[in-house]
């Protein structure tokens, strides 16, 4: 094995370690707190991080359960959806985080999760109603 392939999967080993820790320290808090909304944001940024995308999508939805009117929240779901393919959820959550007044049109356009939709009608519609927006509120 060369020295650059063992560097690189003793670095993914150590990436790992360090995520699993993670999530056992927060989850260690929900047990005890589970409606900390920021232990629970980074326990499902942590489970994305992980691969661990139906857990991430439990957390997602949990957050908006609690913060149903944050944008923010909405968007992470509709991530989560995305990730898992669920075109249909992930669509209305980015919507619901649209109609709640998520605006950062260059972060929709070119995050990742989204990536099997951006030949998506529907998701071209969705950037193109922010763009409208964002203009409407420019100009007045």
């Amino acid at each position: 094995m060369d020295m650059d392939r063992q560097h690189t999967e003793s670095s993914r080993r150590d990436f790992d370690d360090n995520l699993d820790f993670e999530i056992d320290f927060y989850r260690a808090i929900i047990e005890k707190a589970p409606d900390y909304v920021e232990v629970l944001s980074v326990l499902g940024e942590a489970y994305t991080r992980k691969g661990l995308y139906y857990e991430g999508l439990k957390i997602d939805q949990r957050l908006t359960e609690l913060r149903p009117r944050d944008p923010i929240a909405h968007y992470n779901l509709a991530c989560s959806y995305s990730l898992i393919h669920k075109r249909k959820e992930a669509l209305a959550s980015l919507r619901k985080s649209i109609a709640l007044g998520y605006c950062d049109v260059a972060r929709i356009a070119t995050d990742q999760d989204f990536a099997w939709l951006h030949d998506d009608r529907s998701f071209h519609r969705l950037i193109r109603h922010i763009c409208k927006r964002i203009i409407k509120q420019t100009s007045v």
